[in-house]
């Protein structure tokens, strides 16, 4: 049988064997066609059906990944406030903007449309000397909307811890700039560090703190500003803790008002009776008022710390210019503890005695804002309560923040209780900013 050919190369009609009628022949052309055309439609239907598949699929991708980095971006959130230092990275995210405490509300101050932000808001004078010797100097934030009006909200000066033998001005830039980032000037000073090759006591820091205070307020009038319009607080973590508040209520006349003082974890009272420790989670107590940890010191809940009663005396003895020799520290003890009743040991401590902040609040009052941990291994929860007892009795303006298992550091956020404290607190900095610095 022949091939059937549809179409000839001639066009021309194509010859239709004797068995085949032209009917037949045109049935088969249009059920081919039909078939091309069914399957052609089907293809269209498919590829169609394909990119919308595509298209739905890549939708639900681009909403599950949005989702998984809306949660990523939580998780690192949450995961930063969570373990990071408690003063040092748990105000570097969202949580220090838009700030609602109780039934208030602190909003960030500096805003673009309505709007906060975090672009460059003024100038960092690093470095800048307030003694000729080079080592005393400090930072000072400038925010443009004080150079631009010449006003200040207040002057913030930071002051580093460290045992008052260690630490750098640098220790507390984060935390300067998120109070220059609410339009405060701010500064942050390093001072003569106390050493046992050198007879500089503790009045030597207070007088570098007045030094810095006194080129602080120089420089800003240079700058136009109305220097009987500047105030300060000033504030600080441990040893700075412990320098803050000794500055402020026993220097007499500052060159610049002290409105309030921010006390983190600070040491007030230096005496061998009150240091003690918690040793588990189970143990911290709900509160520090000194009613309860007096009641727990009776009830011996707790034990003395790492911070043996030889380094007490070698505080006591950098704190007035190292006036005792090594030899005679020693002959204070009595089996590793403090004999108080040797001569030269009452003799130390009558003259150490005065660095301790708690001696000068009588008759003053100047604010205080306190942050301190029930877990603390080093200074310890029962230096509040010391702090407190005095605060009552001379009537000083005091608010604590407790960080129910924060350590020296206040670096554990294993529970609830340290991310609220750290917004309690920055509720209460801005607070006090706002309370006790005058309005200009």
């Amino acid at each position: 049988m022949e091939k059937m050919e549809v179409f000839s190369t001639d066009l021309e009609e194509p010859k239709i064997q004797s068995n085949q009628s032209p009917k037949t022949a045109k049935r088969i052309i249009i059920l081919l066609s039909c078939i091309i055309i069914v399957l052609i439609t089907v293809i269209v239907i498919l590829i169609i059906k394909n990119n919308k598949d595509d298209d739905d699929d890549k939708e639900q991708n681009n909403e599950e990944e949005e989702e998984e980095k809306e949660e990523k971006e939580e998780k690192n959130q949450m995961s930063l406030e969570d373990t990071i230092n408690f003063l040092r990275k748990a105000f570097l995210g969202e949580i220090y903007y838009n700030l609602t405490y109780a039934d208030e509300t602190i909003e960030n101050t500096f805003k673009l449309n309505g709007k906060n932000y975090r672009k460059e808001i003024g100038e960092v004078n690093e470095n800048k000397d307030y003694k000729s010797n080079s080592l005393n100097q400090y930072d000072l934030y400038m925010p443009y909307s004080a150079l631009k009006t010449k006003k200040s909200k207040g002057i913030i000066l930071f002051v580093h811890g460290g045992a008052w033998v260690q630490g750098y001005k640098e220790d507390l830039s984060y935390l300067s700039q998120i109070y220059f980032e609410h339009e405060y000037i701010i500064a942050n000073m390093d001072y003569t560090l106390l050493s046992e090759d050198l007879e500089y006591s503790i009045y030597r820091i207070l007088d570098d703190i007045s030094a810095c205070i006194e080129n602080i307020k120089y420089r800003l009038k240079n700058m136009g500003f109305n220097e009987t319009e500047l105030e300060v607080a000033i504030g600080g973590g441990s040893a700075g803790g412990h320098l803050s508040l000794l500055y402020g209520y026993l220097v007499k006349e500052p060159p610049l008002p002290i409105k309030f003082v921010i006390d983190t974890i600070g040491p007030v009272n230096l005496e061998n009776d009150d240091y003690f420790l918690i040793d588990s989670d189970e143990d911290t107590l709900p509160d520090i008022e000194p009613e309860t940890v007096n009641k727990a010191i009776k009830d011996k809940t707790y034990k003395r710390p790492w911070l043996a009663d030889d380094k007490i005396l070698r505080f006591l003895n950098l704190f007035i210019g190292n006036k005792y020799s090594q030899e005679e520290l020693q002959g204070m003890l009595k089996n590793n503890t403090i004999d108080k009743s040797n001569e030269k040991y009452i003799e130390l401590f009558n003259k150490a005695k005065y660095g301790f902040p708690i001696n000068w609040m009588e008759g003053k009052d100047i604010p205080i804002l306190a942050l301190y941990g029930g877990k603390d291994l080093l200074i310890g929860f029962v230096q509040f309560a010391r702090l407190r007892e005095t605060a009552l009795k001379y009537n000083n303006t005091l608010q604590l923040v407790y960080s129910r298992y924060g350590g020296h550091g206040l670096s554990e956020f294993e529970h609830e209780e340290g991310i609220i404290a750290a917004k309690d607190f920055h509720f209460y900095m801005l607070k006090f900013c706002d309370d006790y610095f005058t309005k200009y």
